[in-house]
């Protein structure tokens, strides 16, 4: 298997949920195409330091609350690349 080549990663649609915790972090939910491959959904986790950097990390668990917001945004991704 050939290793993971940027360029052919294709962004089709994305959004960032607000922040559920008090703006430690956000959700994102994309849409990505590898390839011209079948469109699959991606789920991250953008985590805010306090000293104004931002990094990415793994979703993980996820609040109620949380899980409810991804499962009511990803039809309207899902919309976007049809």
């Amino acid at each position: 298997m050939a290793a993971f080549d940027p360029t052919k990663d294709k962004k089709l649609a994305s959004k960032v949920l607000e922040s559920k915790d008090g703006g430690t972090t956000s959700i994102v939910v994309s849409a990505h195409e590898y390839n011209g491959g079948e469109p699959k959904i991606q789920i991250g986790r953008i985590v805010f330091y306090k000293n104004g950097n931002t990094g990415h990390k793994k979703v993980g668990r996820m609040t109620l609350e949380e899980s409810m917001a991804v499962a009511g945004i990803i039809p309207e991704i899902m919309s976007a690349i049809k």
